[in-house]
Protein backbone atom coordinates (compact mmCIF):
# COMPACT_ATOMS: atom_id res chain seq x y z
CA UNK A 1 0.00 0.00 0.00
CA UNK A 2 3.08 2.69 0.44
CA UNK A 3 3.48 2.17 -2.79
CA UNK A 4 0.66 2.57 -4.31
CA UNK A 5 0.32 5.96 -2.47
CA UNK A 6 3.61 6.92 -3.39
CA UNK A 7 2.56 6.39 -7.19
CA UNK A 8 -0.83 8.40 -6.60
CA UNK A 9 1.38 10.95 -5.16
CA UNK A 10 4.00 11.07 -8.08
CA UNK A 11 0.70 11.00 -10.21
CA UNK A 12 -1.00 13.31 -8.75
CA UNK A 13 1.77 15.77 -8.81
CA UNK A 14 2.91 15.25 -12.32
CA UNK A 15 -0.72 16.32 -13.56
CA UNK A 16 -0.59 19.51 -11.42
CA UNK A 17 2.99 20.27 -12.47
CA UNK A 18 1.51 20.36 -16.22
CA UNK A 19 -1.58 22.13 -15.53
CA UNK A 20 -0.14 24.65 -13.59
CA UNK A 21 1.69 26.81 -16.61
CA UNK A 22 -2.08 26.33 -18.02
CA UNK A 23 -3.52 28.15 -14.72
CA UNK A 24 -4.71 25.57 -13.28
CA UNK A 25 -5.08 25.16 -9.06
CA UNK A 26 -5.28 22.11 -6.69
CA UNK A 27 -8.77 22.60 -5.45
CA UNK A 28 -9.15 21.73 -1.80
CA UNK A 29 -11.96 19.79 -2.33
CA UNK A 30 -11.37 16.10 -3.09
CA UNK A 31 -14.05 13.05 -3.44
CA UNK A 32 -11.17 11.27 -0.75
CA UNK A 33 -7.82 11.36 0.29
CA UNK A 34 -6.97 9.29 -3.02
CA UNK A 35 -8.04 12.38 -4.60
CA UNK A 36 -6.83 15.62 -6.48
CA UNK A 37 -8.93 17.77 -8.16
CA UNK A 38 -7.26 20.46 -10.23
CA UNK A 39 -9.78 23.34 -11.58
CA UNK A 40 -9.07 25.95 -14.53
CA UNK A 41 -11.25 28.87 -15.93
CA UNK A 42 -13.62 26.22 -18.17
CA UNK A 43 -12.30 22.45 -17.09
CA UNK A 44 -11.66 20.28 -14.35
CA UNK A 45 -9.15 17.45 -13.83
CA UNK A 46 -9.49 14.54 -11.23
CA UNK A 47 -7.06 12.56 -10.23
CA UNK A 48 -8.35 9.17 -8.06
CA UNK A 49 -6.84 6.25 -6.86
CA UNK A 50 -9.15 3.59 -6.03
CA UNK A 51 -7.09 1.11 -3.56
CA UNK A 52 -9.65 -1.92 -3.46
CA UNK A 53 -9.64 -2.13 -6.99
CA UNK A 54 -6.09 -1.28 -7.72
CA UNK A 55 -7.32 1.27 -9.95
CA UNK A 56 -6.35 5.01 -11.03
CA UNK A 57 -9.00 7.38 -12.85
CA UNK A 58 -8.36 10.54 -14.32
CA UNK A 59 -11.52 12.40 -15.35
CA UNK A 60 -11.63 15.35 -17.36
CA UNK A 61 -14.53 18.14 -17.78
CA UNK A 62 -15.21 20.76 -19.96
CA UNK A 63 -17.33 23.50 -19.80
CA UNK A 64 -19.07 26.28 -22.33
CA UNK A 65 -20.58 29.25 -20.50
CA UNK A 66 -20.65 26.85 -17.23
CA UNK A 67 -22.45 24.03 -18.59
CA UNK A 68 -20.05 21.12 -19.03
CA UNK A 69 -19.86 20.21 -23.06
CA UNK A 70 -17.73 16.38 -22.55
CA UNK A 71 -15.92 14.16 -19.99
CA UNK A 72 -13.12 12.07 -20.59
CA UNK A 73 -12.73 9.40 -18.41
CA UNK A 74 -9.07 7.61 -18.24
CA UNK A 75 -8.87 4.36 -16.53
CA UNK A 76 -5.72 2.29 -15.26
CA UNK A 77 -5.85 -1.18 -13.90
CA UNK A 78 -2.75 -2.66 -12.40
CA UNK A 79 -3.29 -6.46 -12.70
CA UNK A 80 0.07 -7.08 -11.30
CA UNK A 81 2.89 -5.69 -9.09
CA UNK A 82 5.52 -6.86 -11.71
CA UNK A 83 6.43 -3.83 -14.12
CA UNK A 84 5.46 -5.50 -17.43
CA UNK A 85 2.87 -4.60 -20.87
CA UNK A 86 0.25 -7.07 -19.70
CA UNK A 87 0.50 -5.74 -16.07
CA UNK A 88 -1.85 -2.54 -16.56
CA UNK A 89 -5.09 -2.12 -18.78
CA UNK A 90 -6.16 1.18 -19.70
CA UNK A 91 -9.24 1.94 -20.79
CA UNK A 92 -10.51 5.93 -22.39
CA UNK A 93 -14.30 6.35 -22.40
CA UNK A 94 -15.67 10.28 -24.01
CA UNK A 95 -18.72 11.24 -23.70
CA UNK A 96 -19.84 14.48 -25.13
CA UNK A 97 -23.22 16.55 -24.82
CA UNK A 98 -25.52 16.98 -27.54
CA UNK A 99 -28.90 18.91 -27.25
CA UNK A 100 -28.48 18.78 -23.65
CA UNK A 101 -28.23 14.96 -23.64
CA UNK A 102 -24.93 12.76 -22.70
CA UNK A 103 -23.72 10.82 -25.65
CA UNK A 104 -20.99 8.50 -25.91
CA UNK A 105 -18.15 9.05 -28.33
CA UNK A 106 -15.47 7.27 -29.43
CA UNK A 107 -11.67 8.48 -28.50
CA UNK A 108 -8.91 8.16 -30.68
CA UNK A 109 -8.27 4.02 -30.25
CA UNK A 110 -4.39 4.74 -30.02
CA UNK A 111 -4.50 6.89 -26.91
CA UNK A 112 -5.00 3.92 -24.64
CA UNK A 113 -1.96 2.46 -26.11
CA UNK A 114 -0.06 5.35 -25.71
CA UNK A 115 -0.71 5.82 -21.93
CA UNK A 116 0.12 2.15 -20.84
CA UNK A 117 3.25 3.06 -22.97
CA UNK A 118 4.19 6.61 -20.71
CA UNK A 119 3.25 4.86 -17.63
CA UNK A 120 5.23 1.62 -18.18
CA UNK A 121 8.08 4.46 -19.38
CA UNK A 122 8.06 6.54 -16.52
CA UNK A 123 7.45 3.66 -13.83
CA UNK A 124 10.54 1.96 -15.05
CA UNK A 125 12.80 5.34 -14.51
CA UNK A 126 11.08 5.29 -10.86
CA UNK A 127 11.81 1.60 -10.69
CA UNK A 128 15.36 2.22 -11.55
CA UNK A 129 15.74 5.39 -9.11
CA UNK A 130 14.11 3.38 -6.20
CA UNK A 131 16.82 0.65 -7.12
CA UNK A 132 19.71 2.77 -6.85
CA UNK A 133 18.60 4.40 -3.42
CA UNK A 134 18.12 0.77 -2.16
CA UNK A 135 14.57 1.28 -1.71
CA UNK A 136 13.69 -2.23 -3.49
Amino acid sequence: MILESKAFAQVAASVGEALAPQAFEKSDVASSENSAVFVGKEIAYEVLYKPEEKLFVLRYCSAENGVPDEKFKITVRILCPELRADGLKVNVSKMNRIGGEWVQSQPDRRLAGEIEKIILKQASVLYRRAVAAGEE
